[in-house]
């Protein structure tokens, strides 16, 4: 029984330094800043004249990508789950 909320409480500790977790990314005139979870926090736009979809979807992935490498280093080794 303590085991499990212990776990909980483990999986509680991690959800929240994966929220606090952040990385910006830039691809031209764009700019994406995403947390942890994975959720896109701000989008900048620079000159609309030189916007494209291209940009903006490599944007994106470049920023999810950075973050799941950044969480990837942060629980490696002995801070993984605990299970």
């Amino acid at each position: 029984m303590f085991d499990k909320l212990k776990q909980l409480n483990q999986l509680r500790e991690m959800k929240k330094k994966m929220d606090a977790l952040t990385v910006e990314e830039q691809v031209g005139e764009i700019k994406i800043k995403m947390a942890g979870n994975m959720e896109v926090l701000e989008v900048v736009l620079g000159d609309k004249e030189k916007l494209n979809e291209r940009d903006i979807k490599e944007c994106f992935n470049q920023a999810a990508k950075s973050i799941q490498k950044k969480m990837a280093s942060e629980f490696s080794g002995g801070a993984g789950l605990p299970f």
